[in-house]
C-alpha cells in the first residue's frame, strides 16, 4: 500500500523495489488502476517475473489441461503477458532459482504445450 500511495502522491514507482513489481501489477490489475500506474508496472516487468506473475494471476483451480484460467476477469491481460514472456524468454524467464521455485508441473505443461518446435 506504500507503494500505491507513493505513486499517487508522487506519480512514479521508481522506488519500488523490484520484488514488489509483480504484486503490485496484480493488485493494480485487480483495482482497475487508473493514472497511469499499471502502464508504468507493466513497463518494469521482466522476463524473470514472468512465473511469478504466471503464479499470482491463474486460478488455483486450473488444472493445466486447458487455457490458463485467470483468478479473475481483471487478470487476463496479465495472465497473457505472463505466459507470453515465458514462452517467448524461457531461458531468460527461468534463470533464477526464484522463478523457478514458483513454478508447477501444469504451469511447465502449459509452456511446454505453447513452445513452437525449432
Amino acid at each position: 500500500m506504500e507503494a500505491l500511495f507513493g505513486f499517487i502522491y508522487t506519480g512514479c514507482v521508481d522506488r519500488l523495489d523490484r520484488s514488489r513489481v509483480s504484486v503490485m501489477l496484480v493488485l493494480c490489475s485487480m483495482l482497475d488502476a487508473r493514472g497511469g500506474i499499471t502502464e508504468r508496472l507493466r513497463a518494469r516487468v521482466q522476463p524473470q517475473m514472468a512465473a511469478e506473475i504466471f503464479a499470482l494471476s491463474v486460478d488455483d483451480k486450473w488444472d493445466g489441461s486447458s487455457e490458463p484460467v485467470p483468478k479473475a476477469p481483471a487478470l487476463r491481460g496479465l495472465l497473457k503477458l505472463a505466459a507470453s514472456l515465458l514462452t517467448r524468454n524461457f531461458a531468460e524467464a527461468t534463470g533464477t532459482k526464484e522463478s523457478m521455485r514458483v513454478m508447477d508441473q501444469r504451469t511447465l505443461l502449459e509452456i511446454n504445450s505453447q513452445k513452437s518446435p525449432v
